[in-house]
């Protein structure tokens, strides 16, 4: 009987509207970014486990062209350029493309800039 409660409890998250609640997004970042108060957990990944994570949809809010065309290349799926602002709720993840270097500011790079250049994907989790 408990469990069955807990289940309806659920099912009424859901229908008014506490969807984040139980679904989570991925979001695809040009760079590391804590988008609100709460715990974090950031690791490196592989391309592979990356391909994994974008198999169920993903949010692009890469804003620059040059980092959507690497990641498309790299990633091989259209990585559209979106200057979006994001918020991520509990449970939401983001692959991160991080560049290794500090860039003159100001500095928007194309394509081939980015290629020369050493860099790596990570997993941003919010976690609380």
């Amino acid at each position: 009987m408990m469990r069955v409660n807990r289940v309806i409890g659920r099912l009424y998250g859901i229908l008014r509207g506490d969807l984040k609640r139980y679904a989570s997004t991925v979001y695809i970042l040009n760079t590391p970014v804590l988008t609100d108060w709460g715990e974090y957990v950031f690791r490196p990944i592989s391309v592979d486990e990356a391909l994994e994570l974008l198999e169920g949809g993903f949010v692009s809010a890469v804003g620059h062209e040059g980092t959507a065309q690497v990641l498309s290349q790299l990633l091989g799926v259209k990585v559209p350029v979106s200057r979006i602002q994001i918020r991520m709720n509990v449970g939401d993840k983001a692959l991160v493309f991080r560049i290794l270097t500090r860039l003159p500011e100001g500095k928007i790079l194309t394509e081939e800039e980015l290629k020369k250049l050493p860099w790596t994907i990570g997993l941003l989790e919010r976690v609380r």
